[in-house]
């Protein structure tokens, strides 16, 4: 649902027999502020933005993005001196030099997105790499749509 982070549960369902209740959690994105967005990056130096969407096989970002758009905004007008890394990542489908470039033009809107809006992004830099680093299988649907993703990552001064 917009406005809201994703989740995913995986199950298995044997037709004929009873399934199981699920329960997800909707989580806002208002409720990761740009403090907790601080927070995760001093612990782990990077952060999953899967909130960020794109139209297939572009790089214009969807309405729903904006929501954690503006979470990074703030995180970036409350810490002026961080230095990220705004990485673009695909999943496998399609050609691969084509997956690279969109990852690049991906990474790159999300930083114009923030320039418009007067965020401090000169010392941050886009960075795409298709497909070559994914954190989930490319075989399923839930495994792609974790892959396509963009990440934010601490740069050492």
């Amino acid at each position: 649902k917009s406005g809201f982070r994703q989740s995913f549960v995986n199950t298995d369902v044997n037709a004929g027999t009873a399934s199981k209740l699920l329960l997800l959690e909707l989580v806002p994105f208002e409720n990761e502020n740009a403090s907790t967005m601080q927070q995760v990056l001093k612990e782990k130096g990077q952060l999953d933005l899967y909130g960020i969407r794109f139209d297939a096989n572009s790089d214009k970002i969807r309405p729903e993005s904006e929501a954690l758009l503006h979470e990074l905004l703030g995180l970036l007008q409350q810490n002026p001196k961080l230095k990220l890394e705004f990485s673009g990542h695909t999943d496998s489908d399609g050609d691969e030099a084509v997956n690279l470039s969109l990852s690049q033009k991906r990474a790159e809107a999300v930083l114009a997105w923030l320039k418009k809006r007067n965020a401090p992004v000169d010392k941050h830099k886009a960075k795409g790499y298709g497909e070559s680093k994914p954190i989930a299988s490319n075989k399923t649907k839930e495994g792609k749509e974790l892959n396509r993703r963009v990440e934010i990552k601490v740069i050492p001064e």
